[in-house]
């Protein structure tokens, strides 16, 4: 089992990348992801012996990159699509309306 220094989470938060041997500024951010992803990230990042933020953004650059090659979004079937959430929310009477519930409640699902 690999373990997680303190200077391991230094490296995460302030971005000194030992490879490459400078600092990065680091953008913190939140996402939400499966329980499924929560075991295969926390059991790939123990097997690396790197951690989660560094998988993490190891698999943003190579997504991104795989995702460039890809040919652009059709921006019409977009409109068309939105056209018709919206009408659907205009039929249910939600147009307009808050929100009953809160972001908080989502946790205790």
């Amino acid at each position: 089992m690999v373990e997680i220094t303190t200077y391991d989470v230094y490296n995460d938060v302030y971005g000194f990348d030992a490879r490459e041997g400078n600092m990065q500024r680091m953008i913190r951010k939140q996402i939400y992801i499966g329980k499924d992803q929560d075991g295969m990230l926390k059991r790939v990042a123990r097997s690396c012996g790197v951690s989660q933020a560094e998988l993490i953004r190891r698999g943003i650059g190579k997504g991104i990159a795989d995702i460039a090659e890809l040919p652009a979004g059709d921006d019409l079937a977009w409109q068309k699509a939105m056209s018709v959430m919206k009408e659907r929310a205009r039929k249910n009477g939600i147009v307009g309306k808050k929100r009953a519930w809160k972001r908080e409640d989502l946790y205790d699902r």
